[in-house]
């Protein structure tokens, strides 16, 4: 994955991120989470560049981009944490 997709992907995560408690160290089992993210509705994000894109993962580990460009991407679950490629 190129700088500018992981920076896209950052863009889309952090404020999920931003909204847990700074003290709180408990995260979703790998499954739960993937459940929440993987359910093939996009995930509206801006770029840092102020471009709007969306981000969709499906529950096959298929999943697409859309933004300043567009590109397909598959995902799986590894261990405890997923995977984008």
């Amino acid at each position: 994955m190129n700088v500018k997709v992981l920076s896209i992907l950052a863009s889309v995560l952090g404020p999920i991120a931003a909204a847990t408690p700074i003290g709180a160290q408990e995260f979703l089992p790998a499954a739960q989470a993937v459940k929440l993210l993987a359910d093939g509705r996009p995930w509206a994000t801006v770029t840092p560049e102020g471009r709007q894109a969306r981000l969709t993962f499906n529950p096959d580990g298929t999943g697409s981009f859309e933004g300043p460009i567009t590109m397909s991407t598959s995902w799986s679950v590894k261990g405890t944490s997923s995977a984008s490629t």
